[in-house]
């Protein structure tokens, strides 16, 4: 594992941007966004740019497409007040050691729909380079099955202690929504989540399986 240069200490700042986009006078939609700045390795400037770049993407959206729709939306709307949508983009930083950096951001929409849209994208950097850290480099070369049996695992104990509810056909789907790239690391564990509706209804919320971390990222 690679390890950060003791004299070259990493800051972390967050940054914030809102905005109210309008029909004439009327809001009809608000965004804001949070993203993490970095300093202190060189490696840093390549995450930094990743996570400006996806904030660009999630702002041109809501300023673009999304905002259109709301403005169409808000024209249909006669005797009601029209109630503006609202967008978040939110990053948590999961892990920070010495050698590893761990984030989840979250783009949240709430638009006319019944259920609010949450869509998470997750990263694991090495350090000090700023390369991504992968499932392999973590868990070996057999991540998959060692993935699929704890979550299976994991959700058969949830069903039978009435924790949760899944699809009835959660196992077939199981396999089809597993993806490499969605995973990030705690002090604890290495957390796999699955997409929004994937393999359970959206109250249950994103399902996240968890497998021990290895010591020797966690020191």
């Amino acid at each position: 594992m690679e390890r950060a240069h003791p004299k070259e200490p990493i800051s972390i700042v967050e940054v914030r941007a809102k905005r109210t986009l309008r029909l004439e006078h009327l809001p009809v939609l608000t965004y804001s966004i949070s993203r993490p700045t970095f300093s202190g390795l060189s490696g840093l400037k390549r995450i930094e740019r990743y996570y400006r770049d996806m904030s660009e993407a999630w702002k041109t959206r809501w300023e673009g497409p999304l905002y259109q729709q709301a403005v169409a939306k808000a024209r249909q709307v006669d005797a009601a007040p029209f109630q503006p949508w609202n967008c978040t983009l939110r990053y948590t930083m999961a892990l920070r050691t010495e050698g590893v950096l761990s984030l989840y951001a979250d783009a949240l929409e709430r638009t006319d729909s019944p259920h609010e849209l949450c869509v998470r994208c997750a990263d694991t950097w090495l350090l000090p380079s700023g390369t991504p850290c992968t499932l392999s480099t973590l868990l070996g070369r057999r991540w998959r099955r060692l993935v699929l049996e704890r979550a299976t695992q994991q959700i058969r104990s949830r069903l039978a202690g009435g924790e949760a509810w899944f699809y009835p056909d959660w196992e077939r789907r199981l396999p089809r929504f597993l993806s490499p790239e969605r995973f990030y690391c705690t002090q604890e564990a290495v957390c796999v989540y699955f997409p929004l509706c994937s393999l359970a209804p959206w109250v249950e919320g994103l399902p996240i399986v968890s497998l021990p971390l290895p010591p020797e990222i966690s020191s």
